[in-house]
């Protein structure tokens, strides 16, 4: 259905109204640019596919954000900017919809600061690890900030930015120049420069949530991508499909 084609269009759209006549409603899946470009299917992905790992540092970066990690005495449990080829830990967000993620784009993810976990069905706090995609460092840190989260921050220095000076306020613990330039893999077009990493609890010391169990880092299989209120809506957009096709064929 991504096609520029008009032809191949109409033939997509055809077929998915086969499919609803017939009560199947087809469930369109993403495949990475560089997938594609494995394959040797899609060419025209080239320019983007690097762009799809996103962010990332090396092992020896990886070693020092998990010592200081120890040093603060709590481990990263969440990774909210990752692919399934970068994420530091197994539970992680992604820009795409990716099989192994808990969900695609962490900024409609309701809450930061606490999760339910299947495991033991209580609410834990996250401890989260924030590398922020380009020029989203403010809008990451002010997200974090309303909803109390806490976690590591892993950011470009840069002091008169308002990110950096919030981070700098709020820090309980920072580890300067954690990551030199050279220390990048997968950045794209985006001019990197030194950074250092901060850990910040955003939440007011009240802590109402049950402490992790044993399974809060574990990556959390078969949790449902759609709330209840967005099923009932994707059953009305069926019905409102279905109801379009058996229109079209009978005029």
């Amino acid at each position: 259905m991504g096609s520029k084609s008009a032809p191949i269009q109409y033939a997509a759209v055809q077929i998915a109204k086969t499919y609803i006549v017939g009560g199947a409603c087809p469930y369109f899946l993403h495949v990475s640019g560089k997938r594609l470009i494995e394959e040797e299917v899609d060419d025209g992905s080239r320019t983007h596919a690097e762009q799809l790992r996103g962010l990332a540092c090396n092992d020896e970066v990886r070693g020092r954000l998990r010592s200081f990690a120890r040093r603060v005495r709590l481990g990263i449990i969440i990774d909210f900017f990752a692919s399934s080829c970068n994420a530091v830990v197994e539970r992680f967000m992604s820009w795409t919809e990716e099989p192994a993620s808990e969900r695609a784009d962490a900024f409609s993810a309701p809450s930061w600061d606490a999760s339910w976990c299947p495991h033991c069905g209580k609410y834990h706090r996250e401890v989260g690890y924030y590398l922020p995609p380009s020029n989203l460092e403010d809008a990451v840190v002010r997200r974090a900030r309303s909803d109390g989260a806490r976690g590591y921050f892993l950011v470009p220095n840069s002091a008169k930015q308002g990110y950096w000076q919030c981070l700098s306020r709020e820090a309980k613990a920072r580890l300067m120049h954690v990551a030199r330039v050279s220390d990048f893999e997968h950045v794209g077009r985006r001019k990197m420069v030194d950074h250092s990493v901060f850990y910040v609890d955003f939440g007011d010391g009240s802590d109402s949530y049950a402490p992790p169990c044993a399974q809060a880092w574990r990556r959390r299989p078969g949790l449902p991508r759609l709330r209840q209120n967005e099923e009932a809506e994707l059953e009305l957009l069926h019905q409102q499909l279905a109801a379009l096709e058996q229109e079209d064929s009978s005029t």
